[in-house]
């Protein structure tokens, strides 16, 4: 008797555990649409600002690295935002959801990277991050092969 009450009080204390977890998670949501909205605002703002201040209303290299940065940032929120509303409907985490958001991350570090700065061991530690994105991406999205071929033989097949 004893057992079964203490298994009822944790299975109540789990219930509502998990219940305050969805809600911070919806509120995390909401969170990252207001970021994306700021975001989004402060690209126009940056775009608008650095058309004003050149003289022939032309953006620099430097100034295009950027933007493309400032857009690769919102692009991540939005992935974050829908890895958050993933696990909100599947309650579960989508490893290539995630693997997908960590390769715009590394492409936006790669773009924006000043490589004549860097340091070696940064570009080093930069192009072993982006191997290895790039591998688990590859082990999880399902079809491995390399390179797809067709054989006549195949493609008779199909009719």
């Amino acid at each position: 008797m004893r057992k079964e009450r203490t298994d009822a009080i944790d299975s109540s204390i789990m219930g509502f555990t998990e219940y305050c977890i969805k809600w911070i998670i919806r509120f995390l949501a909401v969170v990252v649409v207001i970021v994306i909205m700021f975001s989004a605002v402060d690209i126009i703002m940056l775009i608008l600002s650095r058309m004003m201040r050149s003289s022939n209303y032309l953006i620099s290299l430097e100034h295009i690295v950027d933007i493309l940065g400032g857009f690769l940032t919102v692009l991540i929120a939005i992935e974050i935002y829908q890895n958050i509303v993933l696990y909100l409907k599947e309650d579960v985490i989508q490893v290539k959801a995630v693997l997908a958001t960590a390769v715009i991350a590394v492409s936006r570090k790669v773009i924006i990277m000043d490589f004549s700065t860097s340091q070696p061991l940064s570009v080093i530690a930069l192009s072993g991050i982006v191997l290895s994105v790039a591998v688990a991406y590859w082990l999880v999205r399902g079809d491995r092969r390399l390179i797809k071929t067709n054989s006549p033989k195949e493609n008779e097949g199909d009719k």
